[in-house]
This record gives C-alpha cells, structure tokens and sequence, in this order.
C-alpha cells in the first residue's frame, strides 16, 4: 500500500510538498523524512497529532495510522524554540507498494526558516507594509537567503534518500562507545563508557550521572547543538540523536548546580554489548549533589566547605557501574519530574 500526500506549513501553505509513502516504512523515518524534505534538522523535537497527541514506539509502521483519504495530520515542530507547524492530507491510497519508499514528486518554496518561527515569517510574507519588509530583509542576510531560496527536486529527494540510508544504519544495532568529562574538570574527572543505542535517552542520562556519583535527586536533560531538549525527548531512544563518530553533545543535570557533562562519540560498533551501558574505564571521584557546583566541588576538595572532604583522584569503578545498574532497573523516572527540585 502506498499513500499520495501534501505536506504544507500550518499558516503558509505555499510552502508544500507532494510525497509518496510506502506503509510498511517506520512511522519516525517518515515523520523525520517529511520534516526534512522542508529542510528543518531530523533530530528535532516534534509532535504528531490528529485529534489528540499520538504516541508510537520505534517500530511502529505508517500503517499503524489507518490513513483514509482525506485524513489531516499535523506535526509540530520546534527547533531551538522556533516553532512550526505542519499538516499532511492524504490524497490518494494506492494498493501496491512505490518503487522508492519516500518519494518527494512535487513542491513549491524553499521550506523552514531555522532562524525565525513560522508566525514572523508568514508576516513577513503576507505583511502589506513593502517598506517595513525591505527593511528587515536588508538588515538580515539570512532573511533574504531565506527567500531566494528554491525548492530543487532532484535535489530534495538525495537529501531523503540519503537520510533514508543513514537512517537505517544508525537505527541498527550497535554499541557506542563515547569519552564523558565534567565541564571545568575535563582533564580530572572523566569516563570512558559503552552503550548500547537501544536504550532510552531517559535511562541513559540517567546512568552517565550515575557514573559521575550524582544521585538523581534533580532534573536533567540533553543539550545538542546548542539546544536544550525539554522532557518530551526522554522517551526516545538514543537512536533518536543520531550519533556518529565525532558527535558532541552534553547532559545537563540539576538546573541549580548546573552541572555539565560533555560527551563525544569515539565509535560505533556492529551488534549491541552485553550490557546496556557500561564504564569501560576513568579517572576522578565525580561530583557532590547540592555543593554548589563546579566552584563548590573545588571548596570541597580543598576542605573549604561544609561538606565532607573529598580526595578528587578517588575512582571506584565497581561502585559506580553499581550505582549505574540500579538506575537502569528504574523504567521512565522523569515522568516523576514534579517531585525533584
């Protein structure tokens, strides 16, 4: 089966595209494809709703949404806080499968606007006031790159197929091996851990503090590219990011202390370990809940504070992969969120 659809922005529909879609594809790939055929970035929060909130697990096909013709979708989408809505009609159901399972045939503009939201770009576009938008576009170079983008075909569908490819190497089974280091004692305190790629965002940030001596007792999240995600990434799994070799992104736990942990892919490995995630090696005792952060972790190993003192080259790496097996024992903690602080 294969289904016949307009993509469009919500508030501006000039902007489109017209996609084939076979319904045996995973139900994320297409979300993701459709997002990227207007050019927004794949590893992006987004929703998908028709009458309320949809959820789906990672194998779930297009065909677990029963589309009929005429059915209306939307997607919204949020990129560093910039939001766009999106919506897809289904045109036409067709019996057999498409030659290529996505297939971009037709579009017009150039797509999102990463650096502006979808309501001051439509203004801009509807907006009577020639004068007022001459002079914003003559002020913002992006703005007028923006709008003298095209929509290429050939090009839009090797972006896809391309996406489609990596897609389905990174959600294959693997093992990931990455280099973690507390921001401000990068050199003194750091980890070296494998993980599998199954595993939820949730679990895993979870175990990297843990593997840093935290206790869980605060909220913590991802930042990637300068972007913070807010808790509706944490039932993805680590798929979800799409990690390669050289990738870097950080946990951010207790909003307070702030503490950081900077993290960078070093390898990717056909097959999942044996453990869901494990420290492989490192040095440097970890960080203190509630002492204040960097500067206060430095008064403590310096005996200067109220709290116990603590020798910064101390390392168990029995106790912390303990420490680490218990919390993978807890399934989708942050939805308790309310009750940290």
């Amino acid at each position: 089966m294969n289904y016949k659809i307009n993509l469009y922005v919500s508030e501006i529909k000039s902007i489109n595209r017209t996609l084939i879609i076979n319904d045996d594809v995973p139900l994320q790939l297409f979300i993701k494809s459709m997002i990227l055929s207007l050019n927004g970035d794949t590893n992006d929060i987004y929703l998908l709703e028709k009458d309320d909130v949809i959820d789906f697990n990672d194998s779930d096909k297009v065909s677990c949404l029963n589309l009929e013709v005429g059915d209306v979708f939307r997607i919204v989408y949020n990129y560093s806080g910039k939001t766009w809505e999106l919506e897809f009609k289904v045109l036409e159901k067709n019996k057999d499968l498409n030659k290529q399972n996505i297939e971009v045939i037709d579009g017009s503009s150039y797509g999102i606007c990463k650096e502006e939201d979808m309501y001051f770009i439509n203004s801009l576009m509807t907006t009577d006031n020639k004068k007022r938008r001459d002079s914003i576009l003559s002020h913002y170079k992006y703005l007028t790159n923006y709008f003298s983008s095209k929509f290429i075909l050939e090009e839009n569908n090797k972006m896809i197929i391309d996406y489609i490819n990596l897609y389905e190497d990174l959600c294959s089974p693997k093992s990931i091996v990455m280099n973690v280091s507390l921001y401000g004692y990068a050199k003194e305190i750091k980890r070296k851990i494998v993980v599998n790629n199954n595993i939820t965002i949730d679990k895993f940030c979870r175990a990297v503090i843990a593997s840093m001596n935290g206790d869980m007792s605060h909220l913590y999240t991802i930042k990637m590219n300068k972007k913070w995600f807010d808790e509706n990434i944490l039932d993805e799994k680590l798929t979800y990011l799409e990690l390669q070799v050289g990738t870097k992104f950080s946990v951010i736990y207790d909003y307070g202390d702030n503490w950081k942990f900077d993290i960078k892919v070093s390898k990717l490995i056909d097959g999942y370990s044996d453990k869901e995630f494990e420290i492989m090696t490192g040095i440097g005792c970890g960080i203190i809940d509630d002492c204040g952060g960097v500067y206060g972790l430095q008064n403590v190993f310096n005996d200067e504070s109220d709290f116990e003192s603590c020798n910064i080259n101390d390392f168990n790496l029995a106790e912390l992969q303990k420490l680490v097996e218990e919390e993978l024992k807890i399934d989708n903690l942050h939805i308790d969120r309310n009750d940290y602080y």
